[in-house]
């Protein structure tokens, strides 16, 4: 058993002839003017540009997929979550067969070089499925660089030094503000196929990531990348699928602020997550 016993089919150009990238998008603006969620049919369709879920919702229903197939090139997320008081839950699925940077669902800004808040949003009970990690403990000769990093969920933000950085040190210009990524959750998603499950990245805090069930992790199931602060990590589990993989892994001098409440065997933790 597990998350994905088989691998995932060949993509099928007559599946899904045409993007529908702009057409989620129409709706969701739509939707999200009047308060309302956007429902997902069951179906398979295909996203060649990013999903913006900005105000409101969407919704899947059992056995609705959206696919970024390799008729498209892009590395983009297939869904970014970039406003406030947005969701993204139900029982689809979302498939990447490229690779992901900044995640196949990203909570995060559009642009990384304007601030913005970004608060309160939700990501629940989906499936993300990425194309295989970059390499396999199993088997350490089939290494694929380009998909190397890829990641299924990426929180991240605006940092304050991208923004500010011609001002000098502890004394920024008047209007210099960094953006805000906080109050987020993640919670109840699968996922398989990505070298990182989760990646927090800098300035992002009060996070919460819950009961998240991953396999065929090639490197670590949790990245943090600091400086971070609150960001909680509860429940779930993961799986190397046959091979070695960390737990979490730790960058920058305030990442290990974040609380991993975990119940594993010590030799499961890396010698950087503490």
């Amino acid at each position: 058993g597990g998350v994905r016993s088989q691998p995932i089919p060949p993509f099928k150009e007559e599946c899904c002839p045409n993007d529908s990238t702009a057409a989620f998008n129409e709706a969701l603006e739509s939707g999200g003017l009047n308060g309302i969620a956007v429902l997902v049919p069951s179906g398979s369709y295909r996203i060649d540009g990013t999903v913006l879920v900005r105000s409101g919702g969407l919704l899947f229903a059992a056995g609705a997929t959206l696919i970024r197939s390799t008729l498209s090139t892009s590395t983009d997320p297939i869904l970014r979550l970039d406003g406030t008081h947005s969701s993204v839950s139900g029982p689809g699925t979302l498939l990447m067969v490229n690779a992901a940077p900044r995640g196949i669902v990203n909570i995060g800004p559009s642009n990384q070089s304007h601030a913005s808040n970004i608060l309160f949003n939700t990501v629940a009970d989906v499936t993300l499925l990425g194309p295989g990690p970059s390499w396999r403990f199993s088997e350490p000769t089939k290494f694929r660089p380009e998909l190397n990093g890829s990641s299924a969920v990426c929180i991240d933000s605006t940092p304050y030094e991208l923004l500010c950085k011609d001002g000098p040190p502890r004394t920024p210009p008047p209007d210099c503000r960094d953006g805000a990524t906080y109050y987020n959750l993640v919670r109840g998603i699968t996922i398989a196929g990505v070298d990182i499950g989760v990646f927090i990245d800098t300035e992002v805090n009060a996070n919460e990531i819950a009961d998240v069930m991953m396999e065929e992790i090639g490197q670590s199931a949790y990245k943090l990348q600091g400086p971070l602060s609150e960001n909680v990590i509860s429940g779930g589990f993961v799986s190397g699928h046959g091979g070695n993989v960390r737990l979490a892994s730790s960058y920058g001098p305030s990442a290990r602020t974040c609380t991993l409440q975990c119940d594993m065997h010590p030799w499961l933790l890396s010698d950087d997550c503490h």
